[in-house]
């Protein structure tokens, strides 16, 4: 009986050690792949989060530029439309050197109010010919006038308002009605005599420029507003900057 009862158990170590043999040398499967919808899923929401991360902070930014005094910008700054222009003596209290540099430089009289200091041509009733054309430059009570063709290509009398350059020539500026500043054709050769300077000229000697024509003073091509104050005058841009501001 008792050696029945011990190969009974010797037949039953024997199978639980054959079971966990194959348990052992059995293979192990393979995770099931993921699916290229799940891949893509995964790819838009990576797209999808850096998008608001961008439009989060866009939004920020306008906010920081737009919005109605917040107090953590810290103390506001007067507008552009309450400032106004203080003149270059102003600035020269704490740019000493670079001022008296500019009153010595051409700059300071690039462009000036027409006067007797300003002005260097020949303004005593001269004359000057120019294709058909007799131009007359005169005073009268203390301004500045010239007689040449208008827009309509006839004779008129116009004030001159500013006078423009200083050396090796000077313009002259017409104001029209409509705000407009016209450089006159007609300029003074402002070096000395000997040098076949301290006369008049036109910048278009060899051609007839009529009034129809773009080069004429009184057309686009010699107007100041739109060809030579934003590179030449400072306070040009000044005021454009301060009327679009307001």
């Amino acid at each position: 009986m008792k050696q029945k009862r011990r190969k009974a158990k010797a037949a039953a170590n024997s199978g639980s050690k054959a079971s966990a043999g194959r348990a052992q040398t059995a293979p192990a499967q393979d995770a099931p792949p993921r699916s290229a919808t799940t891949r893509g899923r995964s790819r838009s929401r990576v797209w999808v989060a850096a998008s608001l991360a961008v439009a989060l902070v866009g939004c920020a930014g306008i906010a920081f530029q737009f919005w109605p005094n917040p107090s953590w910008r810290g103390p506001q700054v007067e507008s552009a439309a309450a400032a106004s222009f203080v003149g270059s003596e102003t600035c020269a209290g704490c740019h000493q050197a670079e001022a008296e540099l500019w009153r010595r430089s051409q700059h300071k009289h690039a462009m000036d109010h027409a006067g007797d200091k300003s002005v260097l041509g020949d303004f005593n009733d001269a004359s000057f010919d120019y294709h058909g054309v007799r131009s007359r430059f005169f005073r009268r009570d203390g301004t500045f006038f010239v007689e040449t063709d208008g827009p309509d290509g006839k004779l008129a009398t116009f004030e001159v308002k500013y006078t423009f350059g200083v050396d090796p020539l000077q313009q002259y500026l017409i104001e029209f009605p409509d705000g407009r500043l016209q450089a006159l054709s007609i300029a003074w050769d402002s070096r000395p005599e000997e040098q076949g300077g301290q006369r008049w000229f036109h910048l278009h000697p060899n051609e007839e420029i009529k009034h129809d024509n773009v080069l004429h003073w009184t057309k686009l091509n010699q107007n100041w507003n739109f060809m030579c104050a934003e590179c030449h005058v400072s306070l040009w841009m000044w005021t454009r900057l301060s009327r679009s501001a307001s």
